[in-house]
């Protein structure tokens, strides 16, 4: 008797323990009570949303950014007062041994460089714009434009040896001229220059010009998109569509292009490190995923045939596990290999994917109405909530914390 009971209790004290952990890893993988959508106005306010009960509490205010200038933060050095009086747009990059900064100002072009100390190593020079730093900290690339005419010059500045050197000639400036143009993430650069009246190379490689590597040469001039760590960039042939796409990484050990479209119209990088298309192949609109280190494709849905018009927006869930996309007022939402399901229309579009890719918020103005609105949907097109808000766009999903 005594032996049953003991084996009673102890299958009872198995079943709690189990019961137990399935119940932690139930709440693990459960779906948060309060989801808070913040919104980008000028009151910085955001809604926080009941996604059970469909409540909304409005206007939970957030705490506002810091408002000191990006000088204040330069070097561990240097502080503010140290720096020479700048306009308000300026920008610093600072090298990467944090020993020296550029100072750029997006009204004037290039100011300069300083040290630690203050003191000035190039004076302003407003026909040049700041690209990035070397590896080493020991050398800047620089564009030069001269005034009335459409191409430029990539210099290399030597800071010890105070020297220029010519890096590229007739470089291509795509009507911009900033380091975002270019690249200049992890050091590496982006740089597009004419071999001919008719033909245009792309070539990328260091800041000062070292270990260049040529990717592409056409007839057109290209666009491209850096990853958000830096370490791949997608490069298309043309300004509105592309025959061509293709993802490389920035040491130059790996180019993949990506292949079955015939035209490529849109890229966009996800949280996640892949990269999202649309493309368009045998009158179909396609939009897939890339996954950048194998160039590996998954194709997430396919428009009908009857749907012409190009995407104007669209948005990956993590994985590229679904897509939601709008054609002028025509929305839809799809999951991986399944049909797209149409949501209602509307105006204004704007998508954004939780982080876990279950809820999609859609910002946009129904029709018939002038109100703005946003619109909870699961994957499969189910609608969860719809809540009328204030002004703004949507910006981030987070637990208001």
């Amino acid at each position: 008797m005594k032996l049953l009971l003991r084996s009673v209790w102890l299958c009872t004290a198995m079943c709690a323990v189990l019961i137990g952990s399935l119940r932690g890893v139930a709440q693990a993988f459960a779906t948060p009570d309060y989801v808070c959508l913040h919104f980008a106005d000028w009151q910085a306010r955001a809604s926080l949303l009941d996604l059970r009960s469909g409540a909304l509490m409005r206007d939970y205010r957030l705490p506002r950014a810091s408002k000191l200038p990006q000088t204040a933060f330069l070097l561990p050095e240097l502080s503010a007062a140290d720096l020479p009086d700048l306009p308000g747009d300026s920008r610093v990059h600072v090298s990467p041994d944090r020993k020296v900064a550029v100072i750029e100002s997006n009204a004037n072009g290039f100011y300069g460089v300083i040290r630690a100390d203050s003191a000035p190593i190039i004076a302003p020079n407003d026909k040049h714009r700041f690209i990035g730093w070397s590896a080493d900290s020991e050398r800047i690339g620089l564009i030069e434009r001269r005034r009335g005419e459409n191409y430029a010059t990539l210099l290399a500045f030597d800071l010890a040896r105070q020297e220029y050197t010519v890096v590229r000639q007739r470089v291509w400036i795509g009507g911009q001229l900033t380091s975002d143009t270019y690249g200049g993430h992890r050091q590496r650069i982006l740089v597009p220059y004419r071999l001919s009246p008719k033909v245009v190379a792309l070539d990328l490689m260091d800041v000062d010009g070292q270990n260049a590597r040529h990717l592409l040469t056409d007839n057109t001039f290209f666009r491209w998109s850096w990853s958000p760590d830096g370490r791949y960039v997608a490069i298309l042939n043309g300004v509105e569509s592309a025959t061509r796409l293709l993802v490389a990484h920035t040491d130059g050990s790996a180019v993949h292009e990506v292949s079955g479209l015939e035209t490529f119209y849109g890229v966009a990088w996800q949280a996640d490190g892949q990269l999202a298309y649309v493309g368009r192949r045998a009158g179909h609109w396609l939009i897939g995923v890339i996954e950048p280190h194998s160039g590996a494709q998954h194709l997430i849905t396919q428009l009908p045939r009857s749907v012409r018009l190009k995407p104007d927006a669209f948005a990956v869930s993590a994985r590229g596990a679904a897509v939601a996309l709008s054609v002028e007022r025509r929305v839809y939402v799809a999951e991986r290999g399944q049909a797209p399901q149409l949501l209602p229309r509307g105006q204004a579009n704007v998508f954004l994917w939780s982080p876990d890719g279950a809820h999609l918020a859609r910002l946009f103005v129904p029709e018939g109405k002038v109100t703005p609105t946003v619109q909870i949907v699961l994957p499969n097109g189910q609608e969860i909530g719809r809540f009328a808000v204030k002004r703004g766009t949507l910006r981030a999903w987070s637990d208001c914390s």
